[in-house]
């Protein structure tokens, strides 16, 4: 499998899973705890292909991980210059960034 970005878990998964929610529309998640799940669009893709594989690790790997926080404010990540508004659990929905509080 690809490079997998870590599970809030603290796992990185060796596989993917696809579920099917719609013609349209799909769930990833990892095969290390099945608790955390990703919306995605297939593009119409059929989810046991390779296409629909490839957008699946894309939306995997941009998600946001709000148990990282503290590892991307180390990191000197945590700067986003969306509105407040795409925000959702300290998580920017536009970019996926973990947004630290403004000081």
């Amino acid at each position: 499998m690809q490079n997998l970005k870590p599970c809030p878990c603290g796992e990185t998964p060796k596989s993917l899973r696809i579920a099917d929610n719609g013609s349209k529309w799909a769930y990833v998640s990892g095969n290390c705890c099945d608790e955390w799940s990703i919306e995605f669009r297939t593009q119409y893709h059929r989810i046991n292909t390779d296409e629909c594989m490839a957008l699946a690790v894309e939306a995997w790997n941009a998600a946001g991980r709000s148990s990282l926080l503290t590892q991307r404010a180390a990191d000197g990540e945590g700067k986003c210059a969306h509105p407040i508004e795409w925000r959702q659990n300290a998580i920017c929905l536009k970019c996926g960034v973990a947004v630290l509080p403004r000081a």
